[in-house]
């Protein structure tokens, strides 16, 4: 199987530094960056209010968007944290929230279930980094009741990701000090269920696990980031899991995910067979960082030797994408270069980029 590239299109610069979130919904993506959120339709930007700093996550569902932010505190000027939520349709909807966002929030999940929009995110304030869910009214967005804490006070725990299927699950990492440990951090994945108390899942050693669930023909599986031996990088695994979220069958090593940040996963039909896509970020020589999407078999094994959205000098470090017609058309972000001599490096890009993946033939790049 061979994938080839079609021409990129910048969508969004930022002179910020970085992008804080990005977003592919199919026919819109989202970002936030210094200049604020925004969302492109395809045809231009709108700029939905100021930069979620602490995180943002969006749903579609027939023609409705929602959007929840996480703005972290600015003591400084005086301003508090908290929580934004959009319903984006023929009349929109902007209502605050209730529920802590901390100076290192960096998190926010979102799924539709059983008639309600569940939303996840991470606290991160001193000494309280937890993981909150909070339940809305999708067509008001009041609140069903108080924010509920999920994870387990003692630990720090980290950004969180939903998953709504015949379950409700929302799984996290959560660390701890451990002097006798090589690293001298010990940590697991958990998941609650249904809202049930936190179990875990796996143990991990990498501080930003950035769990996320998903389905595809074969069942449930689960992406995370850890370091293991004999490696001394964080990677990407994989692990089947049972119907009743519980691990099952063998453990699968994916590819180097290395730059933190969230993992992006989506199915898409390629070359006749279903496979899952996981995207993340990841470093490339001592310097640069490239956005890398690992095309995956029923067995979670590479289809594709990973396909890697890279040039040279970059520092691409957000990824996510869908799959359009049996195709993907990824969306990825840069930081800045700050030493770089040049300038382009010195601002931040979003760019989206078609990929064909397939036995072929197909036009290189530029051609039609």
């Amino acid at each position: 199987m061979r994938c080839h590239f079609g021409d990129e299109q910048t969508v969004a610069e930022t002179a910020g530094g970085r992008f804080h979130g990005v977003r592919h919904l199919g026919q819109s993506v989202l970002w936030s960056a210094r200049e604020g959120l925004f969302v492109h339709d395809g045809e231009a930007a709108e700029r939905l209010g100021p930069p979620c700093d602490g995180g943002f996550d969006a749903v579609e569902e027939d023609g409705v968007r929602w959007v929840v932010c996480a703005r972290r505190p600015m003591p400084d000027a005086a301003k508090e944290g908290g929580l934004v939520a959009w319903r984006l349709a023929g009349e929109r909807l902007l209502v605050p929230l209730p529920g802590a966002v901390g100076e290192a929030s960096e998190g926010v999940a979102l799924a539709l279930h059983e008639g309600r929009l569940v939303v996840a995110w991470h606290q991160g304030s001193p000494k309280a980094f937890h993981v909150w869910r909070q339940d809305l009214d999708p067509a008001t967005l009041t609140a069903h009741g108080e924010p509920e804490r999920l994870s387990n006070p003692p630990f720090a725990a980290g950004a969180p990701s939903v998953h709504a299927g015949e379950h409700l699950a929302i799984v996290w990492g959560e660390q701890w000090a451990d002097v006798e440990g090589r690293h001298r951090v010990a940590g697991h994945v958990v998941v609650s269920v249904d809202g049930a108390a936190p179990r875990m899942l796996v143990e991990v050693e990498d501080t930003t696990p950035s769990p996320v669930i998903a389905r595809d023909e074969e069942g449930l599986l689960l992406l995370f980031r850890d370091q293991r031996d004999p490696l001394d990088y964080p990677s990407i695994f994989g692990h089947r899991l049972s119907s009743d979220l519980r691990l099952h069958g063998r453990l699968r090593l994916i590819g180097r995910a290395d730059e933190g940040g969230p993992i992006r996963t989506f199915g898409c039909d390629i070359d006749g067979a279903r496979t899952q896509i996981a995207v993340v970020a990841r470093s490339w020589g001592a310097d640069d960082a490239l956005v890398a999407a690992h095309l995956l078999d029923a067995e979670l094994a590479e289809r594709f030797h990973e396909l890697q959205v890279y040039e040279w000098g970059g520092q691409l470090v957000l990824g996510d994408g869908v799959c359009e017609n049996d195709s993907l058309e990824l969306l990825v972000a840069e930081r800045v270069v700050p030493a770089s001599d040049d300038a382009r490096r010195r601002t931040a890009h979003l760019v989206t980029l078609p990929a064909r993946c397939g036995a072929g033939p197909y036009p290189r790049t530029g051609e039609h």
